[in-house]
């Protein structure tokens, strides 16, 4: 794996996926490990086993989806940084 942070995302058919982080950003199709950056619709989608996302994009989600949210909720303030597999993640 390069370290330059600039190659670490690409397209997939779910998806901008982040290589090293094994991760997926708004993910179009339900993944294993996603962050969502923000709560509208085409951005937070459900099904998604593990979602990542602040308290307020969460909260979103678990309204318009109920169980189907994410099996595992993870929030993360605006301002801090989660590492997800040696990759830092923030929310700005």
């Amino acid at each position: 794996m390069t370290l330059d942070p600039a190659t670490w995302l690409y397209p997939t058919p779910k998806g901008l996926y982040c290589e090293p982080g094994d991760f997926y950003i708004d993910p179009a199709r339900p993944v294993e490990r996603a962050v969502i950056t923000h709560g509208h619709a085409d951005h937070a989608r459900p099904g998604n086993t593990s979602v990542m996302a602040t308290q307020h994009t969460l909260d979103i989600m678990q309204v318009r989806y109920g169980e189907r949210a994410g099996e595992t909720l993870q929030a993360i303030g605006y301002g801090d940084s989660v590492s997800i597999n040696g990759v830092d993640v923030g929310m700005a």
